[in-house]
C-alpha cells in the first residue's frame, strides 16, 4: 500500500474509521504473537517444575553449592 491510497482511503471515509481499522490490525497480529509467547512460557514453566520436583526427591547431595 503506498501514501497515495492511504490518503485517498483517509479523505474517503475519514480518520477515525482508518485509525480504528489500524488499530484494530495492531492488536490482532500483537495478540497473536503474545498466545504464542504465553504458551511457550507456560511449557518452559512445566518442565522447571518438573525439574524442580524430580530434584527434590533425590538425597544426593553433591548438587548443593
Amino acid at each position: 500500500m503506498d501514501i497515495s491510497s492511504i490518503v485517498t482511503v483517509v479523505g474517503s471515509v475519514g480518520f477515525p474509521i482508518v485509525a480504528c481499522c489500524g488499530m484494530a490490525w495492531f492488536i490482532v497480529t500483537t495478540f497473536s504473537d503474545f498466545n504464542d509467547l504465553i504458551t511457550r512460557n507456560n511449557v518452559l514453566t512445566e518442565e522447571l517444575i518438573a525439574l524442580l520436583k524430580n530434584d527434590k526427591g533425590d538425597s544426593d547431595d553433591t548438587n548443593m553449592a
